[in-house]
């Protein structure tokens, strides 16, 4: 029988490079426990593959390790872990009993990545404070500020310094609204107080009930002082009576 020479070829999606490179960071990820195991599973892959000829594709590989090696720099030993869709990573405040880790999802993912330790490295050097998070902590020109906003709102400060340049820089598609709100407010507080008094306060064990309303009063000093007239001075009264801070005592401190 005459071949048929009518019938299409079906030919192959070309794969690129890239797409080889982010297969390869999937897979080294998926066998991995920590993010220095994915690092020299991507090493030892593209020494391989360099080997087989595939010079394109190893100098891809290579570039890839060296780009995480430069992110992963003191997290060699961060574990990753299969989180819910939408979770980049985890870690306890004041890094509690266990360890930092990290999406697979993201290992591929440099800017993701660096923005993601960040976030949870910052979590880990925080001091808890001593409300739930849908308390209000403090009060900065008449907007509250929960416990979890200022937690949050450091974590993506941190997060954006280190990827941005920019503590106040906004990412795209943060997983909730508390991220961008806490990261505005906390902003707003660092301007009226300057940042050392604001991260001394975040970051140091003790009395935390006192240390958050040690700011609070802070905070009402700082706005009698840029505005003295008598709106501003029966908002805060009434802010104090209504969130139970003695106003005399803490303006005197």
């Amino acid at each position: 029988m005459a071949p048929d020479t009518l019938s299409p070829t079906l030919e192959q999606p070309e794969i690129s490079i890239d797409q080889e490179v982010q297969r390869h960071v999937r897979e080294a990820a998926e066998a991995a426990e920590t993010l220095g195991d994915v690092r020299e599973e991507v090493r030892s892959r593209a020494r391989k593959v360099i080997e087989r000829g595939q010079s394109g594709l190893g100098d891809a590989l290579e570039r890839q390790g060296a780009e995480m090696e430069q992110v992963i720099r003191g997290y060699e030993g961060v574990t990753v872990d299969d989180l819910e869709d939408g979770v980049m990573g985890n870690n306890h405040i004041g890094k509690g009993d266990s360890p930092m880790n990290i999406s697979r999802d993201i290992v591929g993912k440099t800017e993701e990545l660096e923005r993601t330790l960040a976030h949870e490295s910052a979590h880990g050097e925080q001091a808890d404070i001593a409300t739930t998070d849908e308390d209000v902590a403090v009060i900065i020109d008449g907007e509250e500020v929960s416990s979890l906003e200022l937690l949050e709102g450091d974590a993506e400060r941190a997060a954006a310094k280190a990827v941005d340049g920019d503590a106040a820089a906004h990412r795209e598609g943060q997983p909730a609204e508390v991220y961008g709100s806490g990261q505005k407010k906390l902003g707003k507080i660092i301007d009226a107080l300057g940042e050392d008094e604001v991260e001394s306060v975040l970051r140091k064990d003790g009395d935390r009930a006192g240390q958050i309303e040690a700011l609070q009063g802070k905070l009402w000093k700082a706005q009698l002082e840029r505005d003295s007239t008598g709106d501003t001075l029966g908002r805060i009264t009434r802010e104090a009576q209504e969130t139970g801070h003695d106003i005399r005592e803490l303006l005197a401190a």
